[in-house]
């Protein structure tokens, strides 16, 4: 059994005027001290909006450098306060960057896949890659690992405004591929939500900035905790357990 920590909107800042604030290094220096009282992972997959007000090659070179330590493969998922050309550049990833996108299978420790929603969507390029891998897949289970929740989640600030842009036909990819159960790893919402429709699993992942209320139409933060993800696959990409810790 394999044990994937997931991490994400850590929207760091020095500047706490802009956080309500907030001191976000802080926050993510506590979700690694966490980290510290638990078993090893196998995997830390960052979830995106490292970044606060815009990309910053510094904040990058800081997240790599707090995550050495534990001395396990890295993966970046690029959110939309990031950027993807930067996040390649900064070794956070492994992948290559196709067309200012940062996608690529993950192998070890388990078989799944990470995408490039930075945008709000994909390029035609990275949708066509997306559906050869799930062609492609034998196991009948696909871990994918994204910023934007692919579903509607009933967070009233976030949505429509910022949500993922292309809902109808992520969901119509799905269908075409009923044989696969497909387990989606994201955040940008800043909450907690488990969804399962079919074929598909959606675990939207609480911030280590802020969760936002989800009934608010304004923005407004909602408990005074943050959190992180944490999963336990086999090797094909067969989700075993998920839960999300509080600190």
């Amino acid at each position: 059994m394999k044990k994937i920590l997931f991490i994400t909107d850590l929207h760091l800042t020095k500047d706490v005027n802009t956080t309500s604030g907030i001191d976000t290094y802080a926050n993510f220096n506590k979700i690694l001290e966490d980290f510290n009282k638990d078993t090893k992972p196998e995997l830390i997959v960052l979830g995106g909006d490292l970044c606060h007000t815009k990309p910053d090659p510094n904040t990058y070179a800081y997240v790599l450098s707090s995550l050495s330590t534990f001395d396990v493969p890295i993966i970046t998922i690029p959110g939309n306060h990031d950027d993807s050309r930067l996040v390649a550049e900064s070794g956070l990833s492994p992948f290559r960057l196709i067309r200012d996108e940062l996608y690529g299978n993950i192998l070890t420790p388990i078989q799944s896949i990470a995408l490039d929603s930075s945008k709000g969507e994909f390029s035609e390029e990275q949708w066509a890659w997306i559906c050869e891998i799930f062609s492609n897949n034998k196991t009948g289970h696909q871990i994918v690992f994204m910023h934007h929740p692919p579903v509607i989640c009933g967070a009233r600030h976030m949505e429509p405004k910022y949500q993922f842009k292309e809902l109808s036909r992520f969901q119509k990819l799905l269908e075409d591929f009923k044989h696969i159960e497909f387990h989606i790893f994201c955040g940008h919402f800043h909450l907690e939500k488990s969804i399962r429709d079919k074929n598909l699993n959606v675990y939207v992942t609480p911030s280590t900035f802020v969760q936002i209320h989800p009934d608010k139409v304004h923005f407004e933060p909602f408990m005074p905790y943050i959190g992180y993800r944490i999963i336990y696959s086999d090797s094909i990409g067969s989700v075993i357990n998920t839960h999300v810790k509080y600190v």
